[in-house]
């Protein structure tokens, strides 16, 4: 009787969902690998969980790495046409991806049917982007698609959920990694999301490690408490004419202001470290563990991480950061490269006091 008295009068849906005892709930969907949820809030962001867990949502605080994992790769390739996008989730991505001006074909990878089952009921998310006839969508895990597959692509956006989840930790292995590199061609780019939330700095490095052993031309971009490891197979340099030309595509820049960023300029400030930088920061390192198959470092270790703070990695990336703008930004005016050095300044000073900030 005392339990029942005690009971809430409505059930929680999630944990992270604790305020929002009544919610509005899209679609629910038990597949074999996973079990989908779709739910508005009554602020009306949408909310995606899979095995109960949430994994996405339509905050700006989401919506911002979600736009950049699409257009920020392509934007550093000179015609990406071909590209390969790892995970539907919300869609987001893949949608940038689709407007962006170059890109002819998206292979989208997806391994549970219900998750495609339930982009029926967002439609307005995603502008209906699955109806898009770029797009191929192949229902398979990305670890076996990249290992079996014989496409080969000018960019990959790699993005499982937090290496937490059970059978997740594969998708951030070396192993995978170089699977990944097999299938880009010359001059493509790799885009692999990390997150640094529930996460220690030891495991971030061991992943940070991991993914700069196969892609060694590798650069850190940052948004609050994500960051995105992004790669190219030659040498990494950013073509400012191409860049600045492509981001006035009315698409790109539309995603681009929808996120808060409405310049090259301002673009280009969120790369926090280049290749120089990172090799700086892992060398003064004691460790040399790297995430494999063999030992499954982030899966065994990230669910005891679950109240480690991003404070406790950023302010260990923060006196490391930086990137060779004069080196690195080719056919730039000398205006535009002061403004992308203002606009580097800029946020790397604002990245603390960003987390601690309400969350939007």
């Amino acid at each position: 009787m005392v339990a029942v008295i005690l009971l809430p009068q409505q059930s929680v849906v999630n944990f992270n969902l604790q305020k929002t005892t009544n919610p509005d709930v899209l679609y629910h969907g038990d597949g074999v690998a996973h079990t989908v949820d779709l739910v508005r809030t009554a602020e009306g962001n949408t909310v995606m969980m899979i095995n109960g867990n949430i994994e996405a949502d339509t905050t700006m605080v989401q919506r911002r790495h979600f736009i950049l994992k699409g257009h920020l790769p392509l934007l550093l390739h000179p015609n990406p046409t071909d590209v390969a996008v790892v995970g539907l989730g919300l869609g987001i991505t893949l949608a940038a991806t689709e407007r962006h001006p170059t890109v002819r074909n998206i292979r989208l990878v997806e391994l549970s049917p219900q998750m495609v089952e339930a982009h029926a009921h967002i439609t307005d998310v995603t502008d209906n982007v699955l109806q898009s006839p770029k797009i191929n969508l192949r229902i398979d895990g990305g670890r076996n698609f990249m290992a079996m597959s014989e496409e080969l692509f000018d960019m990959i956006t790699a993005d499982p959920v937090h290496p937490r989840i059970t059978g997740v930790g594969y998708l951030y292995t070396q192993e995978y990694y170089r699977h990944i590199r097999k299938r880009l061609r010359p001059g493509g780019v790799v885009a692999q999301w990390m997150p640094m939330y529930r996460t220690s700095k030891e495991s971030f490095d061991v992943a940070f490690r991991t993914f700069v052993s196969v892609f060694p031309n590798a650069s850190f971009w940052y948004v609050r408490g994500r960051g995105l490891f992004v790669a190219t197979v030659d040498d990494f340099a950013i073509d400012y004419e191409t860049l600045a030309a492509r981001f006035q595509h009315p698409s790109v820049r539309a995603d681009m202001a929808s996120i808060g960023i409405y310049s090259p300029e301002e673009f280009l400030g969120h790369l926090l470290m280049d290749g120089n930088h990172i090799r700086g920061y892992l060398a003064q390192q004691e460790s040399g563990q790297l995430n494999t198959d063999d030992n499954a470092h982030l899966e065994y270790r990230t669910p005891f991480e679950f109240i480690a703070r991003t404070e406790s990695i950023v302010t260990e990336l923060l006196p490391h950061a930086g990137w060779n703008v004069d080196g690195l930004l080719r056919n730039a005016p000398q205006q535009a490269a002061e403004a992308v050095k203002e606009q580097v300044d800029r946020r790397r000073a604002e990245i603390l006091p960003e987390l601690r900030k309400p969350i939007e």
